[in-house]
């Protein structure tokens, strides 16, 4: 405490100072003057100007002081505490931070206590330590609302929140942070230029982590803000990393066309470094698709265009990669000579970085100094103006007694005295750091020393890494282009099977005579089996991935147990019975397509353990606080039993990675269930007997509270069923698929709605201009025009009314989060192929009736 004391009056003697020079007409505008002062040592220190930054920051301290304005302290000391970061003396940026921190208690800021969290956890970030700087955003986190005036600090919050856990490698917390920032910097703000430089970063550690398609969704995000924003440098950037996800994934085509866009954009700006880089990824392209000559041609263009340049940071990468390009070419003679480039330019990045650490601990220890040789003149500085003060009272009021004056002349004397024995003290303290820096900069050159000639003999190794390095690289490119090509696969598959299930669902609708009923039922029980089976594909490709969504919907849980019954294709010798407690509610809300793939695939896998005997289904009601509800799930087998081997193990291990070279398609089933169950926050147990299996497992779900609008009546019958609230209502459908427009037209014709189609964005664009409708049911992948570029479009009209028509997106991808980029890009709400006429009616009366366009009696007619 008495360290922050003497360190905040230096700062107001000094502010002082430069204060007694302003003119008496500035003295008198004290208010305006420290809004000023503030506001320019801001912008200073936006202008890395810091020695200025600190003179204007001095200044409004004092005048702060004169005027006992806590705001006006605590921007001076925020600062302050800015400056000192900026000179990496993170001490004593905390002790101003802190006291900043304390004013704006005072007054009850809680923005500006979020800012100073916010700054003070960006300190203990730069020192590494993550636990604290977390808890500070956290406490941010929990003093901002959503009011406007906070939007900035909730943004800024997210966006330090991520750095750290990006730091930790945590990377889906990281994401999910980021994407927060983005979202309010985009939609809330529409601070455009904060956007496009998150979106550009947030695709970066996309691709790291390699996934692509978060990648190519947030790049596209970064290139249409720099469009907005007429920023064609950004712009050029944004086309070169697309065409490095294309070329990751195979899409020539794509990848050339971005590579071109960006190589054109660099040229009009003239951009040498960025041309550089396009002709290498061209080159890479070409490389990649065996067109050598071509190859050859854009690395030796890239290569002449860098080494016309002064040295950059980017340089050795760039020299690195285009020896490599040679090299598989064949080309020695030109990999070594640009592997030569590549040693000199990383020696001169090496100096740099050098020169670079040496500036920052110079920086450090002479910001150090300073505040210690302030603390030790302020010391002295008050000592003397005290025994100055006294001794010119006791001359006023002793005059002519010669021996008080003689006593306090030597009282002192004895006082400078030991002044200077402490200043010599002090003195001799600073030699002795000023020894220590020395000696430090000697064992820093040593080390630079050390690691030069380290760095000349790895250079000396490279040449003959850069082929094993090469080698492991493709290797790794083909693992991750098999999962990017079976999780694409998947999700190809699941348009066809829509179809197929939805006919069958159409066909049994139809009451079909009774020698065509078994062929129905034999279709849909194929085609059920056939989507838990693609279900089970893709969860293990999201699971590894890390791309895994639930979903929140409310659901029937009869229905649920029901098509578990219903879906089971039953095994002679085996009975199946099921109970549900009545202390259940009829209503949860939570993801019931997750539920009834656990609950499938637990019990055709304990159907395989019998030759003979019973499964029993048991749903209980575990334990209820609040509107939260834990399902208990008993599966029981009693019989013949024939025991599995790997059972156990895979229903308890805790690392599977070398248990997945032995298991079969059948156990995998098991392993997807335990997997789903733990993504919920649930539980599994197995208990084993000589005549018996029983598997145990709980699961958490939300009770649906009660609201003034249904989609059922009193007795769960849907509203669609004996109401014509959809009568008449227009909808346009926009599917490139002939078959699903037919299906899904079908679906809303039998419910009197007025139905259009249209086969791509374009049309559909086309279409909207000439007619209004109630509602759109648009694809997200179409071919000329995509459905995400087609909502876009229509949100950006003029006109409010069909601007926010709503929208509801159609998508048979699981292996990303579809929900949250149709949301991002203004959609209302989202489906899942394949979904049944009950989920599509369903979700298309819950968007209309919470549109504008159900008004007045027409909603009260249909709320209950």
């Amino acid at each position: 405490m008495k360290k922050i004391k003497l360190l905040l009056l230096i700062v107001m003697l000094k502010a002082q100072f430069l204060l007694a020079f302003q003119s008496p007409q500035a003295q008198h505008t004290e208010g305006a003057q420290l809004q000023r002062l503030n506001q320019s040592a801001a912008q200073f220190i936006e202008n890395n100007q810091l020695l200025e930054a600190e003179n204007e920051a001095t200044a409004a301290w004092a005048l702060s002081n004169s005027e006992n304005s806590p705001i006006g302290k605590a921007k001076a000391l925020d600062n302050l505490g800015l400056i000192a970061r900026a000179r990496f003396d993170y001490t004593n940026a905390m002790t101003y931070f802190v006291e900043a921190l304390k004013f704006k208690e005072q007054i009850g800021d809680k923005n500006g206590v979020a800012v100073s969290k916010n700054n003070i956890g960006k300190v203990f970030h730069a020192q590494n330590n993550y636990n604290q700087a977390l808890v500070n955003y956290e406490a941010a986190l929990n003093l901002l609302g959503v009011n406007q005036p906070s939007l900035p600090t909730l943004a800024e919050t997210h966006r330090n929140m991520g750095d750290v856990y990006l730091s930790q490698k945590f990377y889906g917390k990281a994401i999910h942070e980021f994407d927060e920032a983005l979202k309010i910097w985009s939609q809330d703000l529409q601070d455009f230029p904060r956007a496009a430089t998150l979106a550009s970063f947030l695709g970066k550690v996309n691709f790291d982590i390699k996934d692509n398609d978060g990648a190519i969704n947030n790049f596209n995000a970064s290139l249409n803000f720099h469009r907005m924003l007429n920023d064609e440098a950004g712009g050029a950037n944004d086309f070169l990393n697309l065409s490095r996800v294309y070329n990751e994934l195979n899409d020539n085509d794509l990848a050339i066309e971005n590579a071109k866009s960006a190589l054109d954009s660099y040229a009009h700006l003239d951009n040498k470094m960025g041309l550089s880089e396009a002709n290498l990824q061209l080159g890479k392209i070409y490389l990649k698709n065996n067109d050598v000559k071509s190859a050859a041609a854009f690395f030796e263009t890239g290569g002449n265009i860098l080494r016309g340049l002064q040295f950059q940071p980017k340089m050795p990468n760039i020299y690195k990669s285009i020896a490599e390009g040679y090299l598989k070419i064949g080309n020695a003679a030109k990999a070594y000579s640009f592997l030569a480039d590549y040693a000199t330019s990383k020696d001169s990045l090496f100096n740099n970085e050098k020169s670079r650490a040496l500036v920052e601990m110079t920086t450090k220890y002479e910001s150090e100094f300073a505040v210690k040789d302030k603390n030790r003149q302020l010391a002295a500085f008050e000592k003397e103006k005290t025994s100055e003060t006294r001794l010119r009272w006791l001359l006023l009021g002793l005059v002519g007694l010669s021996l008080v004056a003689l006593w306090l002349t030597f009282r002192n004397y004895r006082l400078k005295k030991e002044d200077n024995e402490k200043l010599a003290v002090l003195n001799a303290q600073i030699q002795e750091q000023h020894e220590v820096v020395a000696g430090q900069n000697d064992a820093l050159e040593q080390v630079n020393s050390q690691l030069s000639e380290k760095n000349a003999a790895l250079d000396l190794l490279n040449s003959r890494l850069i082929e094993e390095v090469s080698e492991r690289e493709n290797a790794q490119n083909e693992h991750f282009s098999k999962d990017n090509y079976l999780a694409d696969v998947s999700s190809r598959m699941r348009d066809p099977l829509s179809i197929l299930v939805n006919e069958a669902r159409l066909l049994m609708a139809e009451e079909p005579r009774k020698d065509q009923e078994e062929h129905v039922k034999n279709l849909q029980f194929a085609t059920n089996n056939l989507l838990v089976l693609i279900n089970d594909v893709l969860n293990f490709s999201n699971i590894e991935a890390g791309k895994l969504t639930l979903s929140h919907q409310d659901f029937e849980t009869h229905q649920i147990f029901e098509q578990i019954s219903e879906g089971i294709k039953h095994k002679e010798n085996v009975t199946f019975e099921s109970h549900i407690d009545s202390q259940v509610p009829v209503q949860l809300k939570g993801d019931s397509v997750r539920l009834v793939q656990i609950l499938y695939n637990i019990t055709t896998g304990l159907q395989r353990q019998l030759d003979s005997g019973t499964i029993r289904l048991n749903i209980l009601r575990k334990d209820l606080v609040g509107n939260e509800l834990l399902l208990k799930i008993k599966i029981s087998a009693n019989g013949k039993i024939v025991k599995n081997r790997l059972l156990s193990n895979i229903l308890t291990c805790q690392e599977c990675r070398e248990l997945f070279k032995g298991l079969s398609s059948e156990d995998m089933e098991w392993l997807t269930a335990r997997r789903l169950i733990e993504l919920q926050n649930g539980s599994i147990k197995l208990v084993e007997q000589e005549d018996s299996l029983q598997i145990v497992v709980y699961l958490p779900f939300k009770i649906v509270e009660t609201t003034g609008e249904k989609v059922t009546d009193t007795e769960g019958v849907p509203i669609w069923a004996n109401n014509n609230f959809l009568e008449g209502k227009r909808v346009l459908i926009v599917e490139d698929n002939k078959v699903n427009q037919m299906l899904v037209a079908n679906m809303l014709k039998k419910r009197n709605m007025v139905v259009s189609t249209a086969n791509d964005g374009i049309e559909a664009l086309d279409a909207f201009a000439v007619a209004d409708y109630d509602l759109i049911l648009m694809d997200i992948q179409m071919p000329r025009m995509d459905g995400y570029l087609a909502v876009s479009e229509i949100r950006r009209l003029k006109n409010v009314e069909k601007s926010s028509v709503p929208i509801i997106a159609l998508t048979a991808s699981a292996y990303i989060n579809e929900k949250e980029k149709a949301q991002l890009f203004g959609m209302t709400d989202y489906i899942g192929k394949p979904f049944s006429p009950d989920e599509l009616l369903e979700k298309v009366v819950r968007v209309l009736m919470s549109s504008k366009s159900v008004k007045g009696k027409e909603a009260k007619a249909i709320i209950r």
